[in-house]
């Protein structure tokens, strides 16, 4: 089954959103002694410095260390999302003609192929208006002819090469 190509970066900023929102709530239900003067932003960062000064190695290195992985999810959704958009819209303006008895949908995907490259599946399964799990038992029979290759990215959706 082909991987989804779902926008991913508001998921992860929302997760991040609500890890800080988290992070927020424990400092205050922890420090909320410590705010005789109330709660504005001097008083805040007056607490917030005191707490890290007086914190331990190893939870320095825990809070930075995850929001250090919090903002490289941040990083890698936002990449994942670029490069999905970018290849998507590489067959927005490629027409297909339909198949005749001697031309079949796969013929004229081998075809497109040739001139292009690299299509990826869900790019083919818009083109030809097909599921992309058709798309890519397309490319896999390609692929057992040895027409073409199939690559699996790390970032997006499988991606259809000729040799």
């Amino acid at each position: 089954m082909a991987k989804e190509d779902k926008p991913l970066f508001l998921k992860a900023l929302l997760l991040v959103v609500i890890i800080l929102l988290l992070n927020t709530g424990a400092f205050s239900l922890l420090y909320k002694d410590n705010f005789s003067t109330g709660f504005s932003g001097r008083a805040v960062k007056q607490v917030a410095t005191n707490a890290y000064q007086n914190t331990s190695k190893l939870s320095k290195i825990f809070l930075l260390s995850q929001w250090g992985l919090l903002l490289a999810f941040l990083v890698t959704a936002f990449v994942r999302d670029r490069v999905v958009a970018k290849s998507s819209k590489k067959l927005t303006n490629v027409k297909v003609t339909k198949s005749t008895p001697s031309k079949t949908d796969l013929d004229t995907l081998y075809e497109l192929l040739k001139k292009r490259k690299q299509l990826n599946i869900s790019g083919i399964a818009k083109t030809f208006k097909v599921s992309k799990e058709v798309a890519l038992g397309w490319a896999k029979t390609l692929e057992s002819s040895d027409l073409a290759i199939i690559d699996y990215p790390g970032i997006g959706g499988p991606i259809v090469k000729v040799e």
